[in-house]
């Protein structure tokens, strides 16, 4: 494992420079935004969160690009980066994942159909919603049924 920073270390807020000393006291490598990303297994899209709005903005949007351009996996958490929750539709650039893994509940965006070839395979992570909560959005059956992640498509 190595964690690919998508920023220079001087430029990262109070919580990331936190999270980044975590990081490098677990003993984890790390390397800064113009590495090298094609000799990985996988790649793990966390770069940007659910309410990231527009396209994505420098130094993001050229690691973006180098990871799809890299052939490796990708492997996106909640949303692909660049890719728009609620209608779909794509920033430029946006990750091309090879699976999604999203949290809670698929997002609306993901029905869009152009959406389906930055999303790839999609699973729906468990992450301990109670079942009232799904009781609201009519979801009557037990979504997980004892599984922690479920394949939507």
């Amino acid at each position: 494992m190595v964690v690919t920073l998508c920023s220079e270390r001087e430029e990262l807020g109070d919580i990331c420079a936190h999270q980044l000393a975590s990081v490098e006291a677990m003993g984890i490598p790390v390397q800064g935004p113009s590495a090298d990303l094609s000799g990985f297994d996988l790649l793990l899209d966390a770069l940007l969160g659910y309410n990231s709005k527009g396209n994505p903005r420098e130094p993001t949007a050229s690691l973006i690009s180098r990871a799809n351009a890299s052939h490796v996996p990708i492997l996106a958490v909640d949303i692909p980066s660049g890719l728009d929750p609620t209608s779909g539709v794509p920033g430029e650039p946006t990750i091309v994942a090879t699976a999604t893994l999203t949290l809670g509940l698929p997002k609306t965006g993901f029905l869009n159909q152009a959406s389906r070839k930055f999303v790839g395979n999609l699973f729906l992570g468990d992450v301990s919603i109670p079942g009232k909560v799904y009781e609201g959005f009519h979801q009557s059956v037990p979504l997980f049924r004892g599984e922690r992640v479920i394949r939507i498509w």
